[in-house]
């Protein structure tokens, strides 16, 4: 029996020490890595001729310091794009997120090489947004896939960690989420209630949408863009993106409004109505378009921003 217990003791300190060799590689076996990374959404609010800066954060993981400067190249990912695009929708290609134009963006410094210093775990390069106002299609949910490439020393950590994919949500000072009211109608036919909607920012005073009750899910949402626009003195304008869906507004106007934010002091509550009357036609059934009128349509939306 005593024989017994020894040879128990010895297995189990064996293990032990095997576990401990394990977990020491582990803790001092450093990796480069992007300390946001994998799918994440930024908000960027869009300015009237304002470049946006955006930080991206590399860091070098382990337990023990950094004891020398690791030059660390940042580059583009198209590969992990394609990837989460399939993976994500498969074969419904008109829902895939472009890659974000290079002539809207560059890495600072400019050859997209960062330092981390001798003794720091971290260091931060600016992403420049620019001309925003102007991409080459504005209807896009864009992503901008970005990797670590290249480091001086270490290890490049797994592509979950070293890989960060940036969907670029813009926004404006009327944008967002919106209840609506109202009825969406079939001349001379039957009739829905107005859709909840949402509102895509495309400029620092100009939204789109989807007329009546079309949304992102539709296939063909792209001839159904409408767009708003609030000028300085708080009239509204609208205009469709297609001239095929023959698109009149009838009305259209605005009231925000502004109050203190009762859970928060520091906040205002900003609350937005829109009011809408407008016609179109929908073009579904080939051949035959339904003229639609969207009646009595009103948008409200509250949000919280800083004072």
């Amino acid at each position: 029996m005593r024989k017994i217990l020894i040879l128990i003791l010895l297995s189990v300190a064996f293990i032990c020490n095997s576990c401990q060799d394990n977990l020491d590689d582990e803790q001092f076996q450093k990796f480069v890595l992007l300390v946001k990374n994998g799918y994440k959404e930024y908000q960027v609010e869009l300015k009237d001729s304002e470049a946006i800066l955006l930080p991206i954060s590399v860091g070098i993981n382990g337990t023990t310091n950094n004891d020398e400067d690791v030059k660390v190249r940042i580059g583009v990912a198209n590969d992990t794009l394609n990837g989460y695009n399939f993976e994500k929708y498969k074969d419904e290609k008109a829902f895939y997120h472009p890659a974000f134009p290079s002539s809207n963006y560059s890495l600072i410094p400019g050859d997209s090489t960062i330092i981390i210093k001798a003794g720091q775990e971290y260091v931060a390069f600016n992403l420049e947004l620019k001309n925003l106002e102007n991409l080459p299609d504005k209807y896009k949910e864009y992503i901008l896939p970005l990797s670590i490439k290249e480091t001086s020393r270490y290890s490049i950590a797994q592509p979950k960690y070293s890989t960060l994919l940036m969907r670029l949500i813009f926004s404006n000072s009327f944008s967002g989420v919106y209840k609506s009211s109202g009825k969406v109608k079939e001349v001379g036919g039957g009739e829905v209630d107005g859709p909840s909607r949402t509102l895509y920012a495309i400029s620092h005073n100009e939204c789109y949408t989807y007329a009546g009750n079309i949304d992102y899910q539709d296939p063909d949402r792209d001839k159904y863009i409408i767009h708003i626009k609030i000028e300085d003195d708080n009239s509204v304008s609208m205009s469709a993106l297609d001239p095929n869906i023959e698109f009149v507004k009838e009305s259209a106007s605005v009231e925000i409004t502004r109050e203190d934010d009762l859970s928060d002091k520091r906040k205002v509550s900003v609350n937005t109505i829109i009011k809408m009357k407008y016609r179109y036609k929908d073009l579904h059934n080939v051949g035959f378009p339904v003229e639609m009128i969207a009646d009595n349509i009103t948008l409200s939306n509250t949000r919280s921003i800083d004072k």
